[in-house]
């Protein structure tokens, strides 16, 4: 099936900020739970990789929400490096309830950051998890010339296929996954109602759109190509469990320490 650009209610900047912490937190719990540690492990070893080529100790995460799986995906990365790694969290909309986490190795940017304009001062190798798919294709080549410039590399991951089977499930799993968190939030009391009957329209809406405005890894590499001629890219499928997960890599040809 043909990619969709519909609208999310993540991307809009009139969803209470409150809503989305909500909603961001939800996907970094999943995102970090034990049952994903195979994404763990992909993630881990191209991280590791990026890098070493780059010669940095920093990763600079672009669209990151409440983090996605970098809490998980960092003692990894360092346990192959033996070395520990510093992640500075970004995002157009900083969340708003974390800030110095994990013995300060990640660390939120409270300045809001756009990933279609990376400032060149920000340090380290950029990764875009769960987030290319809210971008056109016209967008997301202005991420990827931005982020690559400086000789960085980029690491870009998708964790869900486009496919309209998942999108419904997830549509199903998104509404009754919100009102089980709704339950459970702690927030004023007026604001736990309204979740209750927000966060399942969110989560659900927004899962299944996201699905479908998915990226596949040719269609990707084909912007990045474009995008970016300095930079050596390539695009994998990777089979997990619950599916296909897309991966994008792109590293400047000559490493920043060769």
């Amino acid at each position: 099936m043909r990619r969709m650009q519909l609208f999310e209610f993540e991307d809009q900047s009139w969803l209470p900020g409150w809503v989305r912490d909500a909603l961001t937190d939800h996907l970094t719990q999943i995102f970090t739970a034990p049952a994903v540690a195979p994404l763990h492990d992909v993630l881990a070893e191209r991280l590791a990789d990026l890098l070493e080529h780059d010669g940095t100790d920093r990763v600079l995460d672009l669209c990151s929400g409440a983090g996605g799986p970098l809490p998980a995906v960092l003692p990894l990365v360092e346990e192959r490096l033996e070395r520990p790694i510093a992640v500075t969290l970004t995002d157009r909309y900083p969340h708003h309830g974390i800030g110095v986490v994990d013995g300060g190795r990640l660390r939120l940017e409270r300045e809001p950051v756009d990933a279609r304009s990376v400032p060149p001062e920000l340090e380290g190798v950029r990764t875009l998890f769960n987030a290319i798919h809210h971008f056109r294709p016209t967008e997301v080549a202005h991420i990827l010339r931005s982020a690559t410039l400086g000789d960085r590399s980029i690491l870009v991951a998708e964790p869900f296929e486009r496919r309209l089977g998942l999108a419904a499930r997830l549509a199903v799993g998104g509404f009754r996954d919100g009102w089980r968190r709704a339950r459970g939030h702690r927030a004023a009391r007026h604001r736990v109602v309204a979740l209750h009957v927000v966060l399942p329209v969110v989560l659900g809406w927004d899962g299944a759109a996201s699905v479908l405005r998915g990226y596949r890894a040719q269609e990707l590499l084909t912007i990045a190509e474009e995008a970016a001629t300095s930079v050596r890219w390539r695009a994998e499928r990777v089979d997990l469990p619950w599916g296909g997960l897309t991966v994008l890599i792109g590293a400047p040809v000559c490493s920043r320490t060769g």
